[in-house]
């Protein structure tokens, strides 16, 4: 799992859009498995490998979960043709894995908000990618659905790439991370030589620490705001 992190407007979502054929950069290269994103596959060929959960999710969906579900499998069919049997058995190991079988039936937009989440995760999962992009997929979910969401993902076991407002989840399920600012990379490479107290006290300007997690072991981050100068320092 690669996490991007940063402050607002640093670039991350801008960044996951040019990775899954959303929003083509000015220069540079998006590669895949040494496959050229924009050059060398159509946008089907793109939605085959790479899976995308984004932020928001359109509550006028007059569709059934399942159904929402089956839309992953989109990218692997012509636009007139129907699902198969293989397919189905797709869709409902993707509910399965996810939690949410028994929802087939439920209307979409009377879901909870990490209710959608799961659905939206389910879709992607029956794309069958190589590669998952999330686009900040703990918003608006309380700190239950957060650790559940970050967990399933972590068993999919599938490569991941995850813009992540949240820096202590990043810092306890990222691999890796890649530190943005002012649509800039400031530090890139393993979480523990990216998410540091000096590197995110200098872009994030506030005090952190960093600790050890008392139950889990994982890495945990704090923060306080920034410090202010003394009436001496004034002075």
């Amino acid at each position: 799992m690669v996490g991007l992190v940063g402050p607002n407007g640093s670039g991350k979502s801008s960044l996951l859009r040019a990775l899954y054929r959303s929003m083509k950069p000015r220069s540079g290269i998006v590669k895949v498995d040494e496959v050229n994103v924009w050059d060398d596959l159509s946008p089907r060929s793109a939605a085959r490998i790479i899976g995308v959960v984004g932020q928001e999710h359109s509550s006028d969906f007059s569709f059934s979960v399942r159904e929402v579900v089956a839309t992953g499998r989109t990218p692997h069919h012509s636009a007139f043709s129907r699902l198969g049997e293989i397919d189905r058995d797709i869709v409902s190991a993707a509910l399965a894995r996810t939690g949410m079988r028994g929802f087939e039936s439920r209307l979409f937009a009377e879901l909870s908000g990490g209710e959608k989440q799961r659905v939206m995760l389910a879709r992607a999962i029956a794309q069958q990618p190589s590669v998952l992009v999330l686009d900040e997929p703990t918003n608006h979910l309380d700190i239950r659905a957060q650790l559940e969401l970050m967990e399933l993902v972590i068993e999919l076991g599938t490569t991941t790439v995850v813009a992540i407002h949240e820096l202590a989840l990043a810092a306890a399920y990222c691999d890796y991370v890649c530190l943005l600012s002012e649509g800039a990379v400031v530090s890139s490479g393993p979480t523990a030589e990216v998410l540091t107290e000096d590197l995110l006290s200098e872009v994030f300007g506030v005090q952190v620490h960093l600790g050890t997690h008392p139950l889990t072991g994982r890495p945990l981050l704090s923060f306080a705001p920034p410090l202010l100068p003394t009436k001496e320092a004034v002075s």
